[in-house]
């Protein structure tokens, strides 16, 4: 079902967080809910991409270990679908090479969060991301 408004991304403060890392899960949950995002949390890729299209979030964080589909993988589903594509997505990775950085982009990543990052990085890419959607 497409949406009237496509801006209607940006009103949305729902997150989706993907991540096979539990306690990185919640940790996310606890820093962004602290700005007033609801947080879903998703555990693996094929759950992620359901809970893309059930609930349509205004940004969308894929951490690189997550399972049944890979972050890259998870990331060019969601931008090749029209509907989807103007929701941005970071990916979560260990490692920060060229190659990782040019893989993440070029499946339509905005960005890539290097892990471990601390509380105020996670919200600075989430306040930053947030507001260009609007």
């Amino acid at each position: 079902m497409a949406q009237d408004n496509p801006g209607q991304f940006a009103l949305a403060r729902k997150i989706l967080f993907a991540s096979s890392d539990a306690s990185l899960l919640v940790r996310a949950e606890r820093i962004l809910a602290a700005l007033e995002y609801q947080v879903l949390p998703f555990a693996d890729g094929i759950d992620a991409l359901t809970g893309v299209v059930n609930h349509r979030p205004g940004l969308i964080f894929i951490d690189a270990s997550l399972n049944r589909l890979t972050a890259h993988q998870l990331c060019y589903l969601v931008k090749r679908n029209v509907e989807f594509r103007p929701i941005p997505v970071i990916i979560l990775s260990s490692t920060n090479g060229l190659n990782e950085r040019a893989k993440s982009h070029s499946v339509g990543a905005i960005y890539q969060l290097v892990k471990p990052f601390d509380d105020q990085e996670l919200l600075r890419a989430a306040r930053h991301c947030m507001a260009i959607c609007q």
